[in-house]
């Protein structure tokens, strides 16, 4: 028990450094070298350098999960890439929310996961940030109804297709 628990700690700190260190590690970069204008990346064009590490970075995590046969999790880990591949694809051409986007994953993650009537309040995290976001002059409505969307419409297709749920 004890080995396999250890595996399991070593494999989520793997999907840590590779989904929020390298990342953090490489958006630091971009602030430092200014090539990135600011901690919100405001310019869309700016995004796209982090978006395509970032989905680069996840994919190795997918890829590790698939070979070491960490299914369902690998499963759910490649309809987390997809996800922000779409996100990064709609950035080439236009500025979606990504905060309203990663809030709405995580709010539909848990209620397919755990079940409406134990996760519904967690739908108040994409209107709250929407809101915020909007509020800030970061966003316009468009840009946060389209990025707190995408995850509600695709996400429990993705868990159909992969046989998650």
């Amino acid at each position: 028990f004890r080995r396999v628990l250890f595996r399991s700690w070593r494999f989520l700190a793997l999907l840590l450094f590779l989904d929020a260190i390298l990342p953090g590690l490489y958006f630091y970069y971009l602030l430092k070298t200014k090539k990135a204008s600011d901690f919100d990346i405001t310019k869309r064009a700016q995004r796209l350098p982090l978006f395509k590490f970032a989905v680069a970075s996840h994919l190795a995590g997918v890829l590790v999960a698939f070979i070491i046969d960490r299914e369902p999790l690998a499963q759910i880990l490649l309809s987390f890439w997809l996800l922000s591949l779409i996100y990064t694809a709609i950035t080439n051409y236009w500025k979606i929310s990504l905060h309203a986007g990663v809030n709405s994953t995580l709010a539909t993650f848990a209620i397919l996961i755990y079940g409406f009537d134990r996760a519904w309040w967690l739908l108040a995290l994409p209107l709250v940030v929407s809101w915020a976001r909007i509020s800030y002059k970061k966003h316009d409505l468009l840009q946060v109804v389209a990025g707190t969307a995408l995850p509600i419409l695709l996400l429990p297709f993705f868990f159909w297709a992969f046989c998650v749920i």
